[in-house]
Parts: structure tokens; C-alpha cells; sequence
């Protein structure tokens, strides 16, 4: 199947489904007297040509414009209104590698690029005999990452300069004022040999020919007009203008110039002005098709689909009967969703050529579309028959076997389109996605490079590159080539907006007046309609009646513009190429996250068009690889560029809005999902993050509806065996059922259960291709049933892994011990426990800890890793094989570290490294999984009445509180006084930004996200009761402090008495926590990390347990201080009492104070050793259980409780004495503490 994240390879450069190949409207049809049609020739991106760079010398585009093949390259293609130096677009200097004197020559195939020197730089022409031949099938576009609604099988030619043969003497002798111009034979005679030139596409030689017939005879009005066409097939748009307008000058009623002049002032972009000259060509001459065809042309490039399909409809009821026209306007029936009509249109189109392979390849497409598999075959079957050996209809049948994932096939077919056309960048492109698509990713990568070296300019080839590159890891390199791709398809759209701007900005009227002129000069009185541009030129036309329009004068102002460009076109010109020069810093511009939709509008991409869309691929593309290059910053601005870029694609309003949660700029990440649930209400993760973002910045507008809705949503989710939108983490936080969180966590470890399957189903599939051994496909395990886990079905697998073996130690074995966790970083699991790793008794405990995220290089981390046992950074390993690595061991216990949290690897576990696996510290609630077997806790946190409600594994209950911490290592240089009287505290305060005037300052420095209403309701009302007092928060994040500050003063807060500071570092919050008088705690999700912080300041702690692990960790904390009655309270009006008799009563407070700082020393809570201690003893009891039988279960586990060690006594004097100068010093040297961690 095409591969995601692709982009489409057509001439227009579009982005297109698979078997879609050219858009509609980009090119006009061929009727035997025009333009050569490439077909797969490249993309024109705003490239300069290469001579001897074929594929860009014959691409159809300057400046993203569609422009004939052959058309001048370097600074004769310049307009002149876009000035630039060395090149379209700046893409760097032209190069030409002269063969044969001053010219260069390259051939395609049949095709022959000729690069002739000139005054005005190297020109390109073509020889062809087959130069008129319709064109035949593109190959289909590499991948379709997006839906499209341009889908045409084909190149369609842009609006062909109009030409007559040798002109009848009569015809030739036509007069100019009067004043007749015989014509000689031998004009005649160079006249005919000028057209045999043009007609074999040698357009420099044709121009050389009529310029020296024009200089002899001036007004001659044919040698004009095949000049101007000769300049128009090069490119030169302005020259063939002003040919055009002279040749209007001496006959008025040649309609044959009002075209071409017509074509050249499109392609300028002055499009409305276009539209009036094919309007006066159609006065003349009612029935000229080409005239029609080429309005509805210009029609189409200005979005007037239905009226450009009007036009294309009126010239094929015309005469002769075309087959390519018919099948064109096909494309157009299709554009505008008419399928049945465009089917029609094709069938009427073999009607009148039943071997025009293009009608049979658009017939096939069109099935393709309509999902008719076997009927597309059938009909892209006849195409090849008509035409086997057709490069592009190999290309056509190759890229419809993509389209089925047939990709080995396609790759046949793509191999013998490309040997037809070696140097074809397109072929090679579609052949280099076939191959991606195979899984053959060098040789994709060979034939992407190709493709790229061919065509330097082509954006989606670089981009498909990128997409191999990536896939082969090589993300840098692939970054670089998404780049690449955003900046030539940005100057490309910059160029040609500075093209429509610059046309605008000169001095000519607009077609609407032109119109109107016209028809007031032929005494018609001039309707002016509501449209505008080109329609609204059609409009008044019409209404005018074109039969009665005279011709229009020659654009005398215009011409005059084009040679000496206006100072508002050039201003125009300047704006545009300052926007294109810009593209390249844009995607690293992280200023504003949310970029500007204007910026890109300028750049001429509208929102929703195919040039967007194709953009916003590269875009997504280069943000996966930011974000796996761990630049986060860059990744969100470029999702956020695909969600302005494609603003009605929910999904991609939702991904910026998450890479905006990301980094925590959550009131842009709101922004997004709502956008995203906007456009599709019906999107289950976006409205759970929407809701968890909105909490984290304390938007309670809703709430109650918000979380009924959420509530009903999981449980219809889970009813229906989705996954839950709702990760476990943030639900601890949420007001819902116990018990529909803890099936919650069910949901999550099965989901860890069929990925660990998967991820074996893989390992067993590609070991045993690799081997080419069926016995190892035989042996890949099952898929695990509902009651069972995936170590039950691996029991006959070669994958199961061995254990320790199931006996009691030996006298003097050791127990193994693993540690696995992503957090040995500068985290709080590390500030935590940093120091519990060493303190394990070697003699009976060896210990391992497992990294599974590369280092960070912090002093955390190497502390860790310098003071364990065994330290092994397993991060670029799959799970299975960590897993491997800790059975290979030996190791009797593991301990998950991580749990439901960023960076876990819970998949290890499902492979059951060890006998007995414990959940310990990183995720505070029930892992709902049958391969965790003991939750490490303690009998508050975990009383034995909640087991059933909210645990699914045995506990295993600590003595003291299960949450350690290593305070006493790392913080005893913090020593607050034992009376506040010791020292004045208003000058930290103040110089933290509190008031050094408060009677009690209350603080809460948990992360906002904690807080509910009901909870801060109470807080306020506690403001009001203790005069003078102030509550001190954290900006954490900094988006919620306005919506606190004004919740608080609609509930009636004294002003000015809610303060906020930022989040400090770590050693600097625990050092200024003390500065606060009382901490507040949040009752949903207590204070953990930030509750060992603030006891070891000295403040007391108001706290109130709910049922839920996660909101009774505070009320354990502070038991073990001895500190439970006076600080957990019963119900929120117990917790009111408490908290204002604290800020009230300044004596209780001091003694309070006192008593937390003496138990620093005297109770187990910082006691780390102890608490390593009763931890060797937990994990001792769980191996004997497993290794004795104790248990009914038949893994060998129960619930268990450690009993308490004995607490030594500690006076107030003795703890003066450890708490002395001498005794923090020496107490510090010993401990080995490095300085690194409190910087």
C-alpha cells in the first residue's frame, strides 16, 4: 500500500491518490498543432535547468507555473517584474555543460533537449517527431498521505499558442493604414521553412527565422504570430505578448493572436485580463475551440471549475470530434464529483478513437476510485494491450498494483517504465515508493536518490526520500530532506504569488473593465455583476453579449508594465521573494507556536488547496522525525503549520494540539482540540485530552458535564473492548469511579499484553524467514486469550524465558534484585531514590539496575550509575530483549519502577523476566495486570477494606510509609531553626516576592492539575477567617494563574491575598519551602515528592485522604512524623478547622514546627536506611512465600504486612547535637554527597 506521510509525484506537483496522477486544468489539451506532452517528465518546483539534467530541462514550470517543456531557463525566463539573479527562486546558479560549441544536448527517450547560448542565458528546445502526440497515462504518484479531489490519469497540456501555416499572398498582404507590404517569394520560402522548425520544436531556430522576416517586413502579421508562439514555447511570455499585440495591431481580426496573447498575459499571471482577450477571440470567430478551451483553461487555474468544465463542454461539441479533449473534460466531470458524467465522457471519448490508451487508463482510474478492483484491472489491461511497450502505461498499471498493496508486481512494472526512460526523475520516483512499499529499503533509497539527482527541484521526491531515510533510521539525513522539500515547494508558491501580485500592481485594467469598455464602445450597456476576477469577467461578458463585443485594443499599458515593472510591482515582487526567502527559518521559528495563517497565505497557500495539503505532508513528516530527534520545540511548530495549512482535518488539529500539551503550552493545545472536535465532535482522544488540558490549567467552566460525559465515554469504550481514551495516570486525578478506574488499568496492561504479543508474533515471523525454518514459525505462541496471560501461552514457546529456580536461598545467597526504570534522570524518582540503590546490603541483596531510557547526563544520573551495584543501560533495546537480559541473571525479584508512566516499558513484565514482579513508586495506583504481582504499599495508603475496590494485585504493606525518599543525603544542608524566633524570615521572603507583613502565609506548591473546586473553595473561605494570611502557589503551569485569580475573587478572597511565584529548581524549592507557615494539600492527588520536601522544611501539612492510593500518600508521609492527628483530617470541613486553627493559634503552629523538625531525626519518614532495610525484608518474605507454598494461589503470591522495626528514643538535646555545624558537615562528607545536585 502507499506508503504514509508520501507525496504524489504529477506534473503540477499536487498532491494526489494512488493512480491519480496529473490535476485537472493544470495543461490544456493537445489538438495537433502544439506544445510537446511529456508525459512523465518532472514536476516543475522553481527549478532552474541543468543542461544535461534532462528531467528538469524538460519539465513543464517556471516559478511553479505550468509552462511548456523547452522553455528558456535562467534570466531570460525572468519576468521582469521578478528580479532575480541567479535564478528561479534563489535556488542557486544555472549550470550548463556545452557539447558541442555553445550548446548542451540531452536526450529522454525519443525526446531531445537542445540548450542553445544566448545574449539572454541558455534556452532550451525540443526535437520530437512525435511532439503533437496526445499525451498517454502518467505513472501513478508515489503514496497518497491525503485525500485529493484533483485526480486525472494524465498530463494536461497548459493553452497552446495558436499557428498558421504559410499565409495565402492575399492573406500576407493585409494593411496598415492603409499602406500595403508586397510579400516576396522569398519571405514565403522562409516562412515555410521557419514553420518545418517550429513543427519539429525548434523554437530558437523558428524565432531567428521570423525575426529576420520581421525586420524586413514589419507588418507581417503571420511571421508575428508564429514568433510570438516560438517565444512562448520557451518560456518568454512577455516577448510572445508583445508579438501578439503587434500582430493584433495590423490585423484586428486575427483571432489567432487575441489567444496567444491571451495565454502569455495567464501565464504572467494577469488572469482577468486573459479572460477578456479569449472573450474578444470569441467574437470573432463564435466556433473557436481552441479559444474555448484555452478560456476554460485559464478559468480553471482561477478555481472556476464549473465554468471552465462549461467551456471544455462547448468545445467538444464542436468539430472535428476530439478524443483527448473529451477524455479532459472527463477529468473535469470527475473534479466536480459528476462521476457518471465523466465516465460518459470517457466512453464517448473511445467512441471516437477506441485505441486512445489515455480514455482506458482514465476509465480504469475512475473505477480504482469507486473501490471496482477488478473492472480497473480490466480496463488498464486494454490500455496495455493498445499500447504494451508504452512506458507510461507500464508506469499506470505498475501504480495501480500499489494501489492493492500488489508492490512487488508494481515493481516489475515500474522497472520496465523506467527502462524506456532511464533518466526520468517521475518513473524512478514511483519506482523508489514501490520499493518502499516492498520493504526493500536501500534499493528504494538508490532509486529516490536517482530520481532526485535528475530533478533537483522536484519537492516530492525529496520528500520520499526523506520518508526511506527515516525508516532506515537515518533521521537526521531524512530531516534534511523534508527541508529541502518545504523551502522548494514555499519559493515555489512565493514566486508565484510575486508573479500575480507584480501583474496586479501594474497599470492595466482589469479584464471586468476591459469587458465593460468594449462593450460601451459597441453601444451595449454595461451590466456589472456581484463576481469577481475571472468569473465575474464571464459574467458581465455574458450579460454584455460576446457576439457584440469588438475586439480590444492591444495592451499597450501592460506591455510597457512588462518591460519597465511599476514601483508597486516591484514592491510586490520584493514582499513575495522576502516571504519565499523565509521559508527556510519558518519551520524552526518556535516564537509563536501557533504560526499565522497569513504567512502562508502570502505564499499563495490557501488554506484546504492541494499545494496546502501537499505541504502539510512534508510538514507532519518533519515533525515525527523532530520529535524523535527529541527536538519537541520544532515538531510542535510544524504540526501546527499543518493545522493551519489543513484547518478542516481534525486529526491534524489534534496532533498539533497534542505536541502542544507536549511542552506544556496548554492554552494553545486547548486551542487545537477544540478545533479539532469542531470540525468531528466524535473524536474520543481529543475530547480526553481536552478535558485533561482544561484541568491542568483549572478550567472548571463545565466541569460536572465534562467528566459525566467522560465517564460515559470510557465505559462505552471499554463495553465495546476499545481502548480507553483516558491514560491511568491522569485518572487518578479525575472524580470517577473506583472501580471504573481500576478497570481502567485492566484496559491498559491487556493492551500491554497483545503488544508484547505482537512484538513476538514479529521476532518468531522474521526469525524464522531469516532461518527458513517452519518449526520456529510453528513454535510462535498463540494469541493470548482474555483469562489467560501471554507467559501462560508461551509455556511450549522456545520464547518463554527461565527463572530463578523456585527453592529458598542457601545460606550465603544472595537475593537478585532488579531495578528497571527510564527515570534514572533528573527526576523525582531519582531525587527520591538516589541513594536506596547503594545503602542495600551487599552481603545479602544484589542489586541491578536496568536504564531503560538513554542517560541524560545530569549528576543524578551518574550518581546512580557510579554508586549500584550493576548498573546496565538497556534504552536501545526491544523489551523482549531486556527482558532476556534479566532472566539471563538470574534475578529472583523485579521491580517496576515506571508503571503507567512517560517512558515505561511495561511490555517487560508481560514477558516475565522474573518469578515474583513488584509495582513500586512510579505509578501510585493498581496496574490492573495479571503480570504484576505484588503493589508495594503500606496500611494507610492501602488499607485492607479498599483492597477489592481499587487493587487487582496482592500487597505487599512497608511498616512505616511506603514512599521513600533520600532527604537526609541530599538536603542536610537545610536546617531550618526549631523556633521561628531564631531567624527573621522576611527577607528570603521578600526577596522570593511574599509579603514580609502576613499574619500566616498558607502554601500549596502542588502542580495545578491536583486542585479541584471544591478544595479551593475552601481555601478561600480559610483567607477570610485568618486575617492577614495569604495563600502562595506555583505557576505550575503559568496558564492557570489568571483563572485561579479570578475564581478567587468571585468566591470572595481578600485582594491581593492569593500569591504566585514560578517553579524553582530542585534544591532551591525544598530550601524556600520552609519560608511558608502551613501547606495546603490537595485531597484528589496529594502532595508526594512535595509533601517529603515541605515536612523536612518544617511546615505542617493540612491533608485529607480519599479512597483512592493517590490521595492517601500525604496522610502516610505524615504518620510516619508522628504527625497524624493534627494534620489528617476526616472531611474537607475537618480539613477547614485544622487549616485555620494552624494560621490562627501561633503558638500550636510553633510547637507543630518544632516537632516536625525534631522527627526529621527521631521518626522512620527520612530515615533512608531504615527504610532500605524494611524494604530487603518485604522483598525477602515475597520470595519465601513463592519459593515455601504459603499461599492458595497458584503463582506462589498473598497480601502481605512488614511488622515495625524498633524506633530509638532521640532527645531535644541529642538533636541539637547531630544538627550542629560540625555534625551537617561531617554527616555530609560521609554520606558522599556531591555538590552537583544541589546546584
Amino acid at each position: 500500500m502507499p506508503m504514509p506521510g508520501s507525496m504524489d509525484v504529477g506534473a503540477a506537483s499536487m498532491l494526489l491518490p494512488p493512480g491519480l496522477t496529473h490535476p485537472v486544468g493544470a495543461h490544456m489539451p493537445p489538438f495537433g498543432f502544439g506544445i510537446v506532452s511529456l508525459g512523465d517528465s518532472a514536476p516543475a518546483l522553481g527549478g532552474d535547468v541543468v543542461a544535461g539534467d534532462v528531467a528538469a530541462a524538460l519539465a513543464p514550470g517556471f516559478g511553479g507555473v505550468p509552462m511548456a517543456p523547452g522553455a528558456v531557463v535562467g534570466p531570460a525566463a525572468v519576468v521582469p517584474m521578478v528580479p532575480i539573479a541567479n535564478g528561479p527562486h534563489g535556488m542557486g546558479p544555472i549550470h550548463v555543460v556545452p557539447t558541442h560549441g555553445a550548446a548542451g544536448v540531452a536526450s529522454v527517450g525519443t525526446h531531445t533537449a537542445v540548450v542553445h547560448m544566448g545574449a539572454g542565458g541558455p534556452h532550451v528546445g525540443l526535437t520530437d517527431a512525435q511532439a503533437t502526440a496526445a499525451p498517454a497515462p502518467m505513472a501513478a504518484p508515489l503514496a497518497a498521505a491525503l485525500p485529493a479531489t484533483l485526480s486525472s490519469a494524465r498530463q494536461q497540456p497548459q493553452p497552446q499558442p495558436q499557428i498558421k501555416a504559410a499565409l495565402s499572398g492575399a492573406q500576407s498582404q493585409r494593411m496598415d493604414g492603409g499602406n500595403a507590404q508586397p510579400v516576396s517569394q522569398h519571405s514565403k520560402a522562409a516562412m515555410a521553412r521557419a514553420h518545418t522548425h517550429y513543427v519539429r520544436g525548434e523554437y530558437a531556430v523558428t524565432e531567428v527565422i521570423c525575426q529576420a522576416i520581421v525586420d524586413s517586413a514589419p507588418n507581417r502579421a503571420d511571421a508575428l504570430l508564429l514568433l510570438g508562439a516560438a517565444a512562448y514555447q520557451r518560456g518568454d511570455f512577455a516577448r510572445c505578448a508583445k508579438c501578439n499585440a503587434e500582430a493584433i495591431r495590423i490585423d484586428p481580426l486575427l483571432a489567432e493572436a487575441y489567444v496567444n496573447l491571451a495565454n502569455a498575459l495567464s501565464q504572467l499571471g494577469a488572469m482577468d485580463a486573459s479572460v477578456a482577450y479569449y472573450l474578444a477571440a470569441l467574437r470573432i470567430r463564435p466556433n473557436f475551440r481552441e479559444a474555448y478551451a484555452s478560456l476554460g483553461a485559464c478559468l480553471l487555474r482561477s478555481g472556476d471549475v464549473a465554468r471552465a468544465a462549461d467551456c471544455y463542454e462547448h468545445a467538444a461539441r464542436l468539430p472535428p470530434p476530439s478524443a483527448a479533449l473529451l477524455c479532459h473534460l472527463g477529468d473535469l466531470r470527475r473534479q466536480l464529483d459528476d462521476h457518471n458524467a465523466a465516465v460518459m465522457c470517457y466512453e464517448s471519448s473511445l467512441s471516437v478513437d477506441n485505441a486512445f490508451a489515455p480514455a482506458w487508463a482514465a476509465l480504469a482510474t475512475a473505477a480504482s476510485e469507486r473501490g471496482d478492483v477488478s473492472r480497473a484491472f480490466a480496463l488498464s489491461t486494454e490500455a496495455l494491450r493498445i499500447a504494451p511497450e508504452s512506458p507510461e502505461v507500464l508506469a499506470m498499471y505498475g501504480n495501480l498494483l500499489r494501489t492493492t498493496g500488489a508492490s512487488a508486481a508494481a515493481v516489475e512494472f515500474l522497472s520496465r517504465a523506467t527502462n524506456f526512460r532511464r533518466t526520468c526523475a517521475i518513473t524512478r520516483a514511483n519506482l523508489g515508493g514501490a520499493l518502499y512499499e516492498s520493504g526493500r529499503l536501500i534499493e528504494a533509497a538508490t532509486e529516490l536518490r536517482t530520481a532526485v539527482a535528475l530533478s533537483p527541484h522536484c519537492a516530492e521526491a525529496h520528500n520520499n526520500l526523506g520518508n526511506v531515510l527515516r525508516d532506515l533510521g537515518k533521521l537526521a539525513e531524512a530531516a534534511g530532506c523534508y527541508q529541502l522539500s518545504i523551502q522548494l515547494q514555499v519559493s515555489t508558491n512565493a514566486s508565484r504569488a510575486a508573479l500575480v501580485a507584480a501583474a496586479a500592481a501594474t497599470a492595466v485594467p482589469t479584464a471586468a473593465a476591459a469587458a465593460v469598455a468594449a462593450a460601451a464602445r459597441a453601444g451595449v450597456s454595461p451590466v456589472v455583476l456581484e463576481g469577481t476576477g475571472a468569473a465575474g469577467v464571464l459574467q458581465n461578458a455574458a450579460a454584455a453579449g460576446v457576439s457584440q463585443l469588438p475586439p480590444l485594443a492591444p495592451p499597450v499599458a501592460l506591455l510597457r508594465a512588462l518591460e519597465t515593472p511599476s514601483a508597486a510591482a516591484r514592491m510586490a515582487a520584493a514582499e513575495a521573494a522576502a516571504a519565499a526567502a523565509s521559508a527556510s527559518t519558518m519551520i524552526a521559528t518556535a516564537e509563536s507556536p501557533i504560526a499565522p495563517m497569513l504567512s502562508f497565505q502570502a505564499m499563495g497557500f490557501e488554506p484546504g488547496s492541494p499545494s496546502s495539503m501537499r505541504l502539510a505532508t512534508t510538514y507532519t513528516n518533519l515533525a515525527g522525525v523532530f520529535k524523535a530527534l527529541g527536538r519537541a520545540v520544532e515538531s510542535a511548530v510544524c504540526y501546527s503549520h499543518v493545522a493551519n495549512l489543513r484547518p478542516n482535518c481534525p486529526e491534524t488539529q489534534k496532533d498539533a494540539a497534542s505536541a502542544q500539551k507536549d511542552l506544556g503550552r496548554l492554552d494553545e493545545a486547548i486551542v487545537f482540540y477544540r478545533r479539532a472536535l469542531g470540525v468531528k465532535p466524535d473524536m474520543p482522544d481529543a475530547y480526553a485530552n481536552l478535558v485533561h488540558s482544561l484541568m491542568c490549567v483549572c478550567e472548571w467552566g463545565h466541569r460536572t458535564e465534562l467528566f459525566v460525559w467522560l465517564d460515559a465515554l470510557l465505559r462505552a469504550q471499554m463495553r465495546h473492548g476499545q481502548m480507553p481514551s483516558v491514560q491511568p495516570f491522569h485518572a487518578m486525578a479525575y472524580p470517577l469511579d473506583s472501580e471504573l478506574v481500576k478497570d481502567l488499568s485492566k484496559a491498559y496492561g491487556r493492551h500491554c499484553l497483545l503488544q508484547a504479543h505482537v512484538a513476538l508474533v514479529t521476532l518468531a515471523t522474521t526469525s524464522a524467514a531469516a532461518a527458513g525454518n517452519s518449526a520456529v514459525m510453528a513454535a510462535t505462541p498463540p494469541a493470548p486469550q482474555a483469562s489467560a496471560g501471554l507467559y501462560d501461552t508461551m509455556l511450549l514457546s522456545p520464547y518463554r524465558l527461565p527463572h530463578a529456580p523456585r527453592r529458598p536461598l542457601r545460606s550465603g545467597e544472595k537475593l537478585k534484585v532488579a531495578y528497571v526504570s527510564s527515570d534514572f534522570a533528573n527526576h523525582p524518582l531519582s531525587h527520591l531514590m538516589g541513594s536506596v540503590f547503594q545503602l542495600h546490603d551487599r552481603s545479602e541483596v544484589e542489586v541491578t539496575a536496568y536504564a531503560i531510557s538513554a542517560s541524560d547526563g545530569t549528576a543524578w544520573r551518574r550518581r546512580i550509575e557510579g554508586t549500584v551495584e550493576n548498573f546496565v543501560d538497556v534504552s536501545s533495546l526491544s523489551p523482549y530483549a531486556v527482558a532476556r537480559k534479566i532472566s539471563d541473571s538470574g534475578a529472583h525479584i523485579c521491580v517496576n519502577l515506571n508503571g503507567y508512566t512517560k517512558g515505561g516499558k511495561n511490555e517487560i513484565f508481560v514477558y516475565r523476566p522474573c518469578a515474583v514482579q513488584m509495582s513500586y513508586m512510579g505509578f501510585p495506583a493498581t496496574m490492573g495486570a495479571d503480570f504484576i504481582d505484588y503493589l508495594v504499599s503500606d496500611a494507610i495508603v492501602s488499607p485492607w477494606e479498599l483492597h477489592g475496590q481499587c487493587y487487582t494485585e496482592s500487597l505487599a504493606l512497608m511498616p512505616h510509609c511506603y514512599f521513600c525518599n533520600d532527604h537526609r543525603q541530599v538536603h542536610m544542608d537545610i536546617s531550618p531553626p526549631l523556633y521561628p524566633k531564631d531567624v527573621d524570615l522576611a527577607e528570603p521572603r521578600a526577596r522570593i516576592g511574599l509579603p514580609t507583613n502576613a499574619s500566616v502565609i498558607y502554601a500549596c506548591s502542588n502542580q495545578l492539575y491536583k486542585y479541584d473546586p471544591d478544595t479551593f473553595a475552601c481555601w478561600t473561605r480559610i483567607l477570610r477567617r485568618v486575617p492577614g494570611s495569604v495563600l502562595w502557589l506555583l505557576r505550575f503551569p503559568p496558564n492557570g494563574e489568571a483563572r485561579i485569580l479570578r475564581y478567587a475573587a468571585e468566591l470572595g478572597a481578600p485582594p491581593n491575598s492569593i500569591i504566585f511565584t514560578d517553579v524553582a529548581g530542585k534544591t532551591e524549592h525544598v530550601n524556600r519551602s520552609q519560608y511558608a507557615d502551613v501547606f495546603l494539600d490537595t485531597p484528589m492527588v496529594n502532595a508526594h515528592t512535595t509533601g517529603c520536601d515541605v515536612l523536612w522544611s518544617g511546615v505542617p501539612i493540612v491533608t485529607l485522604p480519599m479512597r483512592r492510593m493517590a490521595s492517601r500518600v500525604c496522610a502516610s508521609l505524615c504518620a510516619s512524623m508522628g504527625l497524624y492527628e493534627a494534620c489528617v483530617a476526616h472531611d474537607l470541613a475537618d480539613y477547614e478547622e485544622k487549616a485555620v486553627r494552624l494560621g490562627l493559634d501561633r503558638t500550636y503552629r510553633a510547637a507543630l514546627r518544632r516537632e516536625i523538625l525534631m522527627g526529621r531525626w527521631t521518626q522512620p519518614l527520612f530515615d533512608t536506611r531504615r527504610w532500605v532495610r524494611d524494604f530487603e525484608r518485604l522483598m525477602y518474605k515475597a520470595w519465601e512465600i513463592y519459593t515455601t507454598g504459603d499461599t492458595d494461589d497458584e503463582r506462589g503470591i498473598k497480601s502481605f504486612a512488614i511488622p515495625p522495626m524498633p524506633i530509638p528514643d532521640v532527645t531535644e538535646d541529642e538533636y541539637r547535637a547531630k544538627w550542629s555545624c560540625d555534625a551537617l558537615l561531617q554527616a555530609a562528607v560521609q554520606a558522599g554527597k556531591q555538590p552537583l545536585l544541589n546546584q
